[in-house]
């Protein structure tokens, strides 16, 4: 578990004030997915709503010149990976998805064993598309440089 703190409150991240435990049980009783245009599920309400506000807050607060810009054919974006430069509570939200408890669900959820995190956000992170942006199904590296898999 992580603290989230605003002024007026404490927000806890747990499995389940984000909904996922009960989201969880519910999908693996009634095997419930689609299967357009391939296997998946859809989560709502994963994160609350009052920290999903505060979040969205400080991304819109984070100044330009910590992004990096991309213009290619397949991806016109901005994106931040350090960790380190994220907003308290975007990072605390970032760090709590790359948990072992976070992975243990999704491992539960999916039927996917020994799945790995990324706490260095390689290709990961915030991703910005603004006006004319795009992200084109592509594939950016097929070998993590740090974990060398």
């Amino acid at each position: 578990m992580i603290n989230a703190k605003s002024k007026s409150n404490k927000v806890a991240l747990t499995l389940e004030n984000m909904n996922l435990d009960k989201f969880v049980k519910q999908r693996l009783e009634v095997n419930s997915f689609s299967e357009d245009p391939f296997r998946h599920w859809i989560i709502e309400n994963l994160i609350p709503d009052n920290l999903a506000h505060e979040i969205e807050s400080e991304v819109s607060s984070i100044p330009n010149e910590l992004w990096t810009t991309f213009n290619y054919e397949m991806q016109r974006k901005s994106q931040l990976s350090n960790l380190n430069l994220l907003p308290i509570k975007t990072k605390n939200l970032i760090t709590y998805l790359n948990s072992a408890d976070f992975l243990q669900k999704l491992e539960q959820l999916t039927g996917v064993k020994n799945l790995i995190s990324d706490p260095y956000l390689e290709g990961g992170g915030l991703h910005s598309l603004g006006n004319g942006g795009r992200l084109a199904i592509h594939a950016d590296f097929s070998r993590h440089n740090k974990f060398k898999i």
